[in-house]
């Protein structure tokens, strides 16, 4: 039937035959039709989700003050760059070896175009069930990348799709090198899937990271006002003595944050406090031991401006038994996160004059200066140049001049900073607070003041005249030696001239009495109890003093 065409299901038929009408007609049996088989359920696509280094990420949208672009049918989502796979694989289910490409390109930008990165067209090539290969396309040249531990890797099979799920990546040093322009990072792990081609899953493209513009602070070249902030005496009297105080201001907004508290005449930005509920800020603080004596004018600078005048005379205010310093050593790394970029990216390093580097830290030595063990004050000296250079010169940035300032509680690290920053612009600072520490684990052992690894974090002035890293940015740990005198501390003994003079009034006092003109026994001993407990008096006073200095309150 139908020309010879076979379709059982749809083409039915019944044989006819002819017979006298009175011969019964047979009454013909249906076929039910056979469905059709379904089809195979396609394998699921592929893709690949990889953060490719959380570190250099931060890096770019801090440090180097770029942006991340994405493109090429990548996409980025929840911190993922993800990749759909390409056309044609070699890989083997059977074996579980091949190779599996995907589609996409991540481009990293910084330092103003300086640093240019980008990381396309990812390959995964299985040379065995525990262990792969990562190339990506950079420069137009295929390179090896990464390597895979997929014996790590959680595998699963669904949908005739087969998953690596969290891969250790460890970076090659082709990556480094040929990718990352010398620039050595840690890789997050690399989860994909070996499928069938298909788009990345959604997510973001075009521009999906950048810096965030931070404005540096804009200080007035001249205070802008100078009254408004009412002192008590002692606060006061501390203040023109360079010692710790404690200031409250009034009448700013309820919360205000970040009020600017400034020292003029330089401006010298000395931090930031925040206003209470009822509009009131409080500081509490040292005056740089670099700012230098005479007239000055202590701001707060927020919503509103309040000012005081004061004269510095920490001459005429200096404590007595003040120590010399002389012979002191500092050992601090700077910031390793920029020591690698110097030598990496930027193809730099640095020159040094006056200090010798150590990996992996700077050292200076022969500091000298003075120090007082009772307010915990002092300042060294220790000079010399670090020039950090790089990008054939476009990075050229001097710190020299390198001073400890102790604050009783704080220490700093000072320096002056010139030349040019990462970002291009000029800088000369003097006399930068750059980094901050914390004293509480100084101790002074046989006449030597020292402390070990203690954390270092970027001051607001640091900030401002460095350009790169945001205030409160950690910097490598600081370890320093002052050697301060083993009589550092300790009340200088009485002439001989005013103990003989001390003795005579008492042999005077006492010389009329004698036993004979009936003077009692218990007089002679109550005398005695007086002289020693005198002496006994004096020590207890001089160590009180000495307690209480430590702990920061007043003698009065």
């Amino acid at each position: 039937a139908a020309g010879g065409v076979t379709q059982a299901a749809a083409e039915l038929s019944q044989a006819i035959s002819f017979a006298d009408s009175e011969a019964p007609v047979p009454t013909p049996t249906p076929t039910t039709p056979t469905a059709p088989a379904a089809p195979a359920a396609p394998a699921a696509g592929g893709s690949l989700r990889w953060a490719i280094s959380s570190s250099f990420v931060n890096y770019i949208t801090t440090t180097a003050q770029g942006e991340i672009f994405v493109s090429g049918g990548a996409t980025r989502s929840g911190g993922q760059f993800q990749f759909g796979q390409a056309a044609g694989t070699s890989y083997n289910p059977a074996t579980g070896l091949g190779t599996v490409s995907y589609n996409g390109s991540v481009r990293f930008t910084g330092h103003h175009g300086v640093l240019d990165v980008t990381v396309a067209q990812p390959r995964i090539e299985i040379t065995s069930p525990s262990a792969a290969t990562l190339y990506v396309t950079s420069g137009g040249s295929r390179v090896a990348f990464a390597t895979l531990d997929l014996a790590a890797a959680a595998k699963t099979t669904a949908s005739g799709a087969v998953t690596y799920t969290a891969a250790p990546a460890t970076l090659t040093s082709a990556g480094r090198d040929r990718v990352l322009s010398g620039f050595t990072t840690s890789l997050n792990p690399v989860t994909f899937t070996i499928g069938t081609p298909a788009a990345a899953p959604n997510g973001a493209v075009g521009t999906v990271a950048a810096a965030s513009a931070q404005p540096k602070a804009q200080l007035p070249a001249t205070p802008p006002t100078r009254d408004g902030v009412e002192i008590d005496a002692e606060n006061l009297e501390a203040l023109q003595s360079g010692d710790l105080v404690t200031i409250s201001v009034s009448g700013f907004q309820p919360y205000e944050k970040d009020v600017k508290i400034v020292v003029y005449s330089t401006p010298v930005l000395l931090g930031t406090a925040d206003a209470d509920a009822n509009g009131v800020v409080t500081w509490t603080g040292t005056l740089p031991a670099t700012l230098a004596d005479g007239p000055h004018t202590l701001t707060f600078q927020g919503s509103i401006n309040r000012g005081l005048e004061f004269t510095l005379d920490r001459a005429a205010s200096a404590a007595i038994g003040q120590c010399t310093v002389d012979g002191a050593t500092l050992n601090w790394g700077y910031k390793e996160s920029f020591r690698n970029y110097i030598e990496g990216i930027a193809h730099g390093g640095w020159e040094l004059d006056g200090l010798v580097y150590e990996f992996p830290e700077f050292v200076w030595s022969d500091g000298t200066g003075s120090y007082d063990d009772e307010t915990g004050t002092g300042l060294v000296d220790f000079g010399g140049t670090i020039a950090f250079q790089g990008h054939d010169g476009a990075l050229n940035t001097k710190v020299s001049n390198a001073r400890i300032e102790l604050a009783g509680d704080t220490g700093y690290i000072v320096f002056d900073i010139t030349g040019t920053t990462q970002g291009g612009e000029a800088v000369d600072q003097k006399d930068v607070r750059f980094v901050e520490f914390s004293l509480a684990d100084a101790a002074n052992t046989d006449g030597v003041l020292t402390l070990s690894a203690a954390g270092t974090v970027l001051t607001d002035n640091g900030s401002a005249a460095f350009g790169t890293y945001s205030a409160g940015e950690t910097f490598d740990p600081v370890s320093f030696t002052i050697p301060v005198g083993s009589d550092c501390g300790v009340a200088a003994p009485v002439d001989d001239e005013a103990e003989e003079g001390e003795a005579a009034v008492v042999t005077a006092a006492i010389e009329p009495i004698s036993a004979d003109a009936g003077f009692p026994v218990w007089g002679w001993i109550l005398i005695g109890l007086l002289v020693v407990g005198a002496g006994v008096g004096t020590g207890v006073a001089v160590q009180r003093r000495r307690a209480t200095a430590s702990a920061g309150v007043s003698e009065d």
